[in-house]
């Protein structure tokens, strides 16, 4: 006789957790970024798991995040209090609540029901990406990019187009090779010519978006990441691995294909062309800096002439700042700005500098604490022999990335910059919570890091 399988409600909350975690990446493209149910129902069932397991509770950037959720809403009702409602923003501070403390959540989504491979959130993302692409830019809007035009993919705009593009090239960079593990041929081959496609969908991205700071951001990640490969003698697995001729000949095809796709796009010029539209000199600081209308205006003056006006806020509120996205109303309010200024700029396009205005300095020593706490759990995992090698390279270089780029945007307040941030630090992270329990470790201290490198 048949029987139904009978699970406890607490395995079906750990299977919806892990279920909807490893879901995220994909719904969120799906329904276009407006996937507050999914995140709602993580937020719960984390809470749940919070309170049950002491491991969670015991985790240190957990409590950091939650502590500076925390500190978050009391600057909120401190702000509601003491701030006029001219210049307060007056909305709650969900958004930078969410983009410091959900990508733990991404991350125990992995271990609490069964030990999964992170790199699924990575899957997920990928095939959102793309269908997000495919419904979303029209079959004009390619033909746009490919003669020059600059094009935003269905996007907020194409700053933010681009900064979805260059992770996916980090991560096809980084990851690529991986699809060399697979035993048939066959599968390898589809594989392989699956990672060439998006390789190259990616860095035509990257190109069609003309994105000046994520070129920066791009070129400071790979030199960081060149640089700890030389100093932790990483090279030396990938040196053995190109030895085989087998595995030389694609990259040389992948080489190949990037340098026709850089000829038809004719990249030197547009790079050049990008580059020079607007000139930055002395002068221009200047006449930005002193709020010439002129300069203003553009995209450079913009930024230098916001960055030169917030100092004067934040001096006023220094400690606590003016509450999250008062940044427009302080800029309406200023009558350095000219009225055309204050219609089209209402955020200061740096998510440090929109940090102190907004949570002042002890919120934005706050979010460095988390970030150091992310760079100290990559280092811990890495040298426990928990996280691959290319993650560990993957993760410096994507820290780097995301710090220059957000020097010049203010993606802190972006449901992009949300998902981006909770989706690769999600993934990070996970290799630190489903390393093994450090009484589980030899005695003989760290593993050794070259013979570890080279079995994975």
């Amino acid at each position: 006789m048949n029987s139904i399988m009978r699970i406890s409600l607490h395995e079906a909350m750990e299977a919806s957790f892990g279920l909807l975690a490893f879901a995220f990446p994909l719904v969120w493209f799906v329904t276009d970024g407006s996937a507050k149910t999914i995140s709602q129902a993580l937020l719960l069932l984390f809470f749940v798991f919070f309170v049950q397991r002491p491991e969670i509770r015991k985790n240190a950037l957990v409590i950091a995040c939650l502590s500076f959720s925390l500190l978050l809403y009391i600057e909120y009702l401190w702000h509601h209090l003491t701030i006029p409602d001219h210049l307060f923003g007056g909305r709650p501070p969900s958004n930078y609540a969410y983009f410091f403390s959900f990508f733990p959540i991404i991350a125990y989504g992995t271990i609490v029901w069964k030990r999964i491979n992170p790199f699924y959130l990575l899957v997920g993302a990928l095939l959102g990406f793309v269908i997000f692409l495919v419904w979303h830019t029209p079959y004009s809007h390619w033909l746009l990019a490919f003669k020059g035009a600059r094009v935003d993919f269905g996007f907020r705009n194409a700053e933010h187009a681009g900064i979805f593009f260059a992770t996916g090239l980090l991560c096809t960079f980084f990851f690529g090779f991986r699809v060399y593990r697979l035993r048939s041929s066959a599968l390898r081959f589809l594989a392989f010519s699956g990672i060439v496609f998006f390789a190259v969908l990616m860095l035509f991205g990257v190109i069609a978006t003309q994105t000046r700071a994520v070129w920066l951001g791009l070129l400071g990640g790979l030199l960081t990441a060149s640089v700890l490969a030389l100093m932790t003698r990483g090279l030396q697995p990938v040196l053995a691995w190109l030895r085989r001729p087998s595995h030389v000949i694609p990259l040389l095809l992948a080489a190949v294909a990037a340098a026709v796709l850089f000829d038809a796009l004719d990249v030197s010029r547009r790079i050049a062309a990008r580059l020079a539209q607007e000139e930055i000199g002395v002068e221009t600081i200047r006449e930005a800096a002193r709020f010439d209308e002129r300069a203003q205006l553009s995209s450079s003056g913009a930024r230098i002439a916001m960055w030169r006006a917030a100092p004067d806020w934040i001096v006023e509120r220094p400690m606590l700042g003016w509450g999250v996205f008062s940044a427009k109303k302080l800029i309406k309010a200023d009558d350095r700005f000219a009225p055309e200024f204050k219609e089209q700029f209402g955020h200061l396009h740096n998510s440090y500098i929109e940090a102190l205005v907004a949570v002042g300095i002890v919120g934005l020593i706050a979010m460095f604490a988390i970030v150091g706490l992310i760079g100290r759990s990559v280092y811990v995992a890495w040298r426990e022999g928990a996280m691959p090698w290319a993650v560990f390279l993957f993760s410096w270089a994507f820290l780097v990335f995301w710090g220059i780029v957000n020097f010049f945007e203010s993606y802190i307040n972006y449901k992009t910059g949300f998902y981006v941030n909770s989706v690769i630090f999600g993934f990070i992270y996970a290799f630190y919570v489903q390393r093994p329990a450090p009484s589980s470790c030899t005695e003989a201290g760290p593993v050794t890091r070259v013979g570890k490198v080279a079995a994975q």
